[in-house]
């Protein structure tokens, strides 16, 4: 597998990235190798910047996910970033909205 061969690396969807508890999340599972979606309501280039340092691709999504608009940009933000199936999702900020 190289570097930019993605189709065989972890991939994972944080939440609540742009600072605290998500953000260190998302750095080690960068580290670990996994490919990222990264949302938070707030700007996450710092973030993302290091991740990508970790030579993993990320996708950044700013939304406010304690809101069914803010959740209801996940499935297409996911499906532009990749084809694979999310491998986990660690969730550090939002609420308890579920989209069918």
């Amino acid at each position: 597998m190289t570097a930019t061969d993605t189709s065989r690396r972890p991939f994972a969807v944080i939440t609540g990235a742009s600072s605290g508890i998500g953000r260190e999340l998302a750095l080690e599972c960068a580290r670990h190798g996994d490919d990222l979606l990264i949302a938070a309501d707030r700007p996450q280039d710092a973030t993302a910047a290091q991740c990508r340092m970790q030579g993993v691709e990320v996708q950044v999504l700013q939304a406010d996910l304690a809101t069914s608009t803010g959740v209801g940009h996940m499935p297409h933000c996911m499906s532009v970033t990749r084809q694979a199936a999310v491998g986990y999702s660690i969730r550090s900020a939002g609420g308890e909205i579920h989209v069918m």
